[in-house]
């Protein structure tokens, strides 16, 4: 089928990263079951990654900081769309202002927007009566969009990103020896998801002491210095953080034997990458629907609601402790997380 006789849908998910890189395998599963339609993705410069050589996928970058800033440089941005794609109609997958005003921008085109839960996801938060029904998972959301829409398909969890040869020499440098290699995400964007700097230091020793592993730290640009700090003590602990591109990143992830995250963008990358992920959870929850797909739940590790019932209290972790501790973090000790990451990744302890 010639690109000309394609039927055109425009999805819309511009922000953030790990609910970018949820989108993945239910897009691919839509164009793997509707062969006469393509995908137009707008999201963020950054995330066409996740979508690269995916057959009748288009990422369009949006930038709103800068070229499409505000509410003019939208509709210049819609302009330029509309001039270029024949739109059949708009998956809303943000269902916030920007989206919004590029489904209206795009003209006589119908739109279906995403449910996000916002009032199901409150009471879930809130400080006394939780309901604590385990609510849709992201991805699920996504799909109902398209039902929605009038499409059906079976979903495959096991779709994952196809990355482009990594930069040479990437792999190389990284998996050099013969020890078992581990990544570890230390940070996330919320204090009310993020494990104690303590905890993670002590976790780290523990590894390096072991000698029998190779430990990669994954962050961002802005993390690079503090992830500098805490590979500097140690032989065994590498941070790549600022080092390499996403499609790189992408490609480290996928050829290690573990990956230790926060509930962040890292978590959804590794089971993305088919890679086993052992994530901490604190103030939020995987029953708020964002827990990592594929074989991971075993390796969810968090206190219990029986003995924190003030959990969940957030859903993105960006809410003050309301006993003052972060104890859902702190009563997460380091040896249980190593012993846990040792079983995962066949390392056998005496």
């Amino acid at each position: 089928m010639t690109e000309k006789s394609l039927k055109t849908i425009l999805v819309l998910r511009l922000s953030s990263m790990g609910d970018v890189a949820m989108t993945v395998p239910i897009l691919k599963c839509f164009l793997n079951n509707y062969k006469d339609y393509q995908i137009v993705l707008v999201t963020k410069p950054l995330f066409t990654a996740f979508f690269q050589n995916t057959e009748r996928l288009i990422s369009v970058p949006i930038d709103t900081k800068k070229e499409y800033k505000g509410l003019n440089g939208i509709r210049k941005f819609c302009n330029e769309l509309s001039k270029e794609y024949k739109f059949e109609l708009i998956i809303d997958l943000h269902n916030v202002i920007r989206s919004r005003l590029i489904s209206f921008f795009i003209k006589k085109v119908k739109s279906f927007n995403i449910d996000k839960g916002r009032k199901e996801k409150k009471k879930m938060i809130r400080l006394k009566e939780k309901d604590r029904t385990p609510l849709k998972h992201m991805s699920d959301r996504y799909y109902q969009v398209f039902v929605q829409a009038g499409f059906t398909f079976l979903i495959n969890g096991h779709l994952y990103v196809n990355t482009d040869r990594p930069k040479e020499n990437v792999c190389q440098e990284i998996f050099d020896s013969t020890k078992v290699v581990i990544g570890i995400a230390p940070f996330a964007l919320h204090k009310g998801k993020q494990w104690p700097e303590k905890n993670m230091k002590e976790l780290l020793k523990q590894f390096d002491d072991l000698d029998r592993c190779k430990i990669i730290l994954f962050g961002g640009y802005d993390e690079e210095e503090k992830l500098e700090e805490f590979a500097k003590p140690f032989a065994n602990i590498f941070n790549i953080a600022g080092k390499y591109s996403l499609n790189d990143e992408l490609n480290v992830i996928k050829n290690v034997k573990l990956m230790i995250t926060m509930d962040s963008s890292n978590m959804h990358m590794s089971w993305l990458m088919a890679t086993r992920v052992l994530s901490i959870w604190g103030g939020t929850h995987p029953d708020i629907g964002f827990a990592p797909l594929g074989d991971n739940l075993d390796l969810m590790t968090q206190i219990s609601v029986e003995e924190l019932p003030c959990r969940p209290c957030s859903v993105f972790g960006n809410v003050t402790c309301h006993r003052g501790d972060y104890a859902c973090l702190e009563m997460i000790k380091p040896n249980d997380v190593y012993r846990k990451a040792c079983m995962a990744a066949g390392i056998l302890l005496a």
